[in-house]
């Protein structure tokens, strides 16, 4: 349906389905698109940790034969750990075809004054945080809002 629907031709779209039904395999395909054709950058947003992890991981496995430059960017700097060698490197995004990270990750990154360039698609996971009033709901919504602004 989401091929259907334009996927590949640039149409946005709001994929809501069960649990391994194929939202990542849609993610997945729109990104190849834009990175391999429009040469653009793909920014995959996840409200949790553990889960940018997974996707960064999952990417990193499913593009490794393209040569597709992976990055992550959780909010580190904020976690006090004692152990950061497992940390994948968050540094020089500039560089990377598809950037994973959590909502927090990527505000931080904007409101210290980065600017993201060349963006082709982002992917956010779990949209339906945008309906929390006291938690995530706002932060998206401004953080949705600051990527906009960055096209311009």
């Amino acid at each position: 349906m989401a091929l259907e629907s334009g996927l590949l031709h640039g149409k946005n779209q709001l994929i809501v389905a069960d649990t391994s039904a194929g939202k990542t395999l849609v993610g997945e395909l729109a990104s190849l698109k834009q990175v391999l054709k429009h040469k653009k950058k793909v920014l995959y947003l996840s409200p949790l940790v553990a889960l940018a992890n997974t996707k960064y991981e999952s990417f990193k496995k499913n593009f490794k034969k393209e040569g597709f430059k992976i990055g992550l960017r959780v909010g580190i700097p904020r976690l006090k750990l004692k152990n950061r060698t497992n940390i994948p490197d968050s540094k020089n995004l500039d560089n990377k075809d598809i950037i994973v990270g959590t909502y927090e990750g990527f505000d931080q990154l904007l409101r210290s004054g980065y600017k993201f360039s060349n963006i082709g698609l982002v992917i956010i996971d779990e949209i339906q945080t945008l309906q929390e009033q006291e938690d995530r709901g706002p932060d998206l919504d401004g953080l949705i809002t600051r990527l906009k602004m960055q096209k311009h």
